[in-house]
């Protein structure tokens, strides 16, 4: 007979957008932007002006533990999808290294970043579900509903990475879709799992509005922290 085995899940840090923003939880930075709170979201918001970035961070970053699994979750909602060279970005990471989902003209996208270096992974590559309704899911991921993003990752000098979303299923109930899979065919795909969780707005060369919202970020390690 077969044996299922379960662990708690021990978050780590939350921030829920309901709150007003605060240095406490977050630093704030733009250009030509802002990041301001509207109800029960955060917006990151860029100015009709090129080269204008609004950037979030939480201060706390994930205290990723050798030996358990790690999930860091991000609600998001893109109310406008970008044009011209316009990107929105929400990631497990700092700008050096971590792990995260994005958007451009090109469509949605997810990345891991290690020491600086980018690898994106665009939609018509994931290798699990492409969330255009071909999947095994069904879904066809509209951005301009709000999602819940998740990234699960085992970082014990190796390990798997897969990047999902939640989303009702077929019963009406909610689940885990992964997206993408991957490990490092060498090393892990970063160099260091402690991050923080930053969500950006920029416009590039493109003079227009933009906007990323979101409801809420978390870290978690599955078992006893």
């Amino acid at each position: 007979h077969s044996q299922v085995f379960t662990a708690n899940k021990s978050i780590i840090f939350n921030i829920n957008s309901n709150y007003p923003l605060s240095t406490i939880r977050d630093t704030t930075t733009s250009t030509n932007g802002s990041v301001t709170k509207s109800f029960g979201e955060y917006l990151i918001s860029t100015n009709a002006v090129a080269s204008a970035t609004a950037t979030i961070q939480t201060n706390e970053r994930g205290n990723y533990v050798c030996g358990l699994g790690a999930c860091c979750e991000i609600s998001i909602r893109i109310p406008v999808l970008p044009t011209g060279n316009q990107v929105g970005e929400w990631y497990y990471g700092d700008g050096t290294n971590g792990y995260g989902f994005g958007v451009d003209i090109t469509g949605l996208y997810c990345f891991y970043t290690k020491n600086t270096i980018k690898t994106k992974i665009y939609r018509t590559n994931w290798n699990m579900d492409k969330l255009d309704g071909t999947g095994h899911s069904g879904v066809n991921l509209d951005l301009t509903l709000g999602t819940i993003f998740y990234i699960d990752f085992t970082w014990f000098g190796y390990g798997v990475v897969e990047w999902g979303i939640f989303k009702s299923s077929e019963t009406g109930r909610q689940k885990r879709i992964i997206v993408h899979r991957q490990a490092g065919s060498s090393g892990q795909l970063i160099d260091d799992p402690s991050q923080p969780i930053t969500i950006s707005a920029s416009n590039g060369s493109t003079a227009t509005a933009f906007t990323v919202a979101t409801g809420g970020r978390s870290f978690s390690v599955f078992g006893e922290y």
